[in-house]
């Protein structure tokens, strides 16, 4: 409760408030043997239902009794094959206490009371009023790791300290009573009440479905849907009914384009478009360029007027031997794009 109150005022004052017996483990009613702190109960049962949950009432509950009615007898059947003192359930705990039992410590006070350390913290078990200082053995009936640790110190048989609710007997008892079977509808007493109507129709908000069901017979109107209008089509020529473009023999009907005015953002999009497939050819020319060593007509046009550069190039490369370097060209030739 101080880490409670450090947490929230509301929360401490509220928990208060409603005592700590609908809250606490340590304060719970130790007369129902039953280790089960949620509703999971009520969740299985609730799934059973799925199938059956949209049903009408009637409907819903003889599906339930017939449920309730071929579960008890297959219960009552499948407990008659186990041999066992406790149910399989209480086994597997016992199995786990007695593995976690073998990490606890037992110092005996007398033939019944005991202490245990078990994680480093210390217990108090009473092996006569079946009690533990941990209150788990009192809540849920079965003796808990500490107890089991006391009872294997006295060479004692764990079943015997289980609660009879766990028990085959007592499995046997809870199913002993048959669920009885029961006549059709058709075969119920009549008796003088109203027969249960449906409930009263009640329109919904929103907007009506567009999709409409066809109507059978009797029910009012024709089971048919309406015919739908003919539609008499235009002339995509003259812009006249009653005949088409084939068979007009009338002038063309002068007709102007709407266009929308370009934007700012289409603009910037078409001027990056342009640069990228001016980037691209560029790019192309040179390849063409490295691969033939000839300049495309383009290039050659554009350094038409600088005959005197291009020869006094030629007149130094005949100089040193008449020896090509691509690389050198394809160089000059990127330059010389680039300066245009």
């Amino acid at each position: 409760m101080i880490g409670i109150k450090y947490l929230s005022d509301r929360a401490h004052k509220y928990l208060d408030d409603i005592g700590a017996s609908h809250w606490s483990r340590h304060a719970f009613n130790t007369s129902c043997k039953s280790n089960m702190l949620t509703n999971n109960m009520c969740e299985s049962f609730n799934s059973v239902l799925r199938e059956v949950r949209d049903k009408p009432v009637l409907t819903m509950m003889e599906w339930m009794r017939r449920y309730v009615m071929k579960r008890h007898y297959e219960k009552r059947e499948g407990v008659k094959k186990y041999e066992g003192k406790v149910m399989p359930y209480v086994e597997e705990f016992l199995n786990w206490a007695k593995k976690e039992s073998s990490c606890c410590d037992v110092w005996a006070s007398s033939d019944d009371s005991f202490e245990v350390e078990y994680m480093s913290k210390q217990y108090v078990v009473d092996l006569q009023s079946q009690r533990c200082s941990c209150c788990h053995w009192q809540l849920s009936g079965l003796p808990c790791q500490h107890a089991i640790a006391a009872i294997h110190h006295q060479r004692a048989n764990y079943e015997d300290y289980v609660h009879e609710a766990y028990t085959k007997e007592k499995y046997m008892t809870a199913y002993r009573s048959p669920i009885p079977p029961m006549p059709g509808i058709s075969q119920w007493e009549r008796v003088g009440l109203n027969e249960p109507l449906p409930p009263p129709y009640r329109k919904l908000p929103g907007r009506p479905s567009m999709k409409k069901r066809r109507k059978e017979a009797g029910e009012g109107g024709s089971t048919e849907h309406p015919k739908r209008q003919k539609h008499q089509r235009s002339c995509g020529k003259c812009g006249e009914l009653g005949h088409n473009v084939k068979s007009c023999k009338n002038p063309a009907k002068e007709t102007f384009k709407q266009t929308r005015p370009t934007s700012e953002w289409t603009k910037k999009v078409r001027a990056v478009t342009d640069k990228r497939k001016a980037k691209k050819q560029h790019d192309a020319e040179v390849i063409q360029f490295i691969a033939t060593g000839s300049q495309p007509q383009s290039t050659q046009e554009s350094n038409a007027p600088n005959n005197h550069t291009r020869s006094s190039t030629q007149g130094t490369q005949q100089q040193d031997g008449g020896r090509t370097n691509r690389r050198r060209r394809a160089l000059a030739f990127d330059g010389s794009s680039n300066r245009q």
